[in-house]
């Protein structure tokens, strides 16, 4: 199933995806500094290389299909300004999450925004058409897939990739939609408004 993520080979089962993906970079680029690559979960923040790479970062993002990765980040103090990227499950919509770079309002309460955009925008009714329902993808590469697109991935990646590196240019926080049309190949977007947090402690609960 990673074949729609990226691009491999059959010589490249049994390693790990980063370090095939900064193979490809450094072929692509080869007069740049080569990438390095950590084979460990963003999660583990007490691993001496994960910890290091996330607190000399100048931008952080995440493009996994794990709720948490987001959600832990806005909980972090100690590192850069983050955003998440992710496609729905019909792989016609990609979303791209970003922070203020004052890390005033954060992927936790973007993600909540979202959640209220998909509910009172006209856009919203069909954004998430393709969920299997009761059963859903992104738990781990043993868990229930779909089929996508490779066309689909292919857009969806560059959309993001070029307006993550403008819109990282912009001091503010955004919430951007992009939905193609699978039959003109249109693609309309969705810019949501963001509004700041209001957050509060009673007893253990934040």
């Amino acid at each position: 199933h990673n074949l729609a993520r990226h691009v491999a080979r059959d010589k490249d089962i049994g390693r790990y995806k980063v370090d095939v993906v900064c193979d490809a970079v450094t072929e692509t680029y080869p007069q740049t500094p080569r990438s390095v690559g950590i084979a460990k979960s963003i999660l583990e923040i007490d691993d001496p290389s994960v910890s290091a790479s996330l607190k000399s970062a100048t931008l952080i993002v995440d493009a996994t299909t794990t709720l948490e990765v987001p959600r832990d980040l806005s909980q972090r103090d100690d590192i850069c300004r983050s955003g998440s990227a992710f496609l729905t499950p019909s792989g016609r919509s990609c979303i791209l999450l970003l922070e203020d770079t004052a890390r005033t309002i954060r992927l936790d309460s973007l993600e909540a925004q979202y959640y209220g955009a998909i509910l009172e925008s006209a856009w919203g009714e069909l954004h998430l058409v393709g969920h299997i329902g009761h059963l859903f993808v992104g738990g781990g590469c043993r868990d229930v897939t779909t089929t996508l697109s490779g066309e689909d991935v292919q857009l969806h990646a560059a959309i993001l990739a070029k307006q993550l590196r403008l819109l990282e240019a912009q001091p503010n926080a955004q919430i951007r939609i992009w939905t193609a049309d699978s039959t003109s190949g249109a693609v309309v977007l969705a810019n949501v408004p963001v509004y700041s947090s209001t957050t509060t402690t009673c007893s253990r609960w934040k």
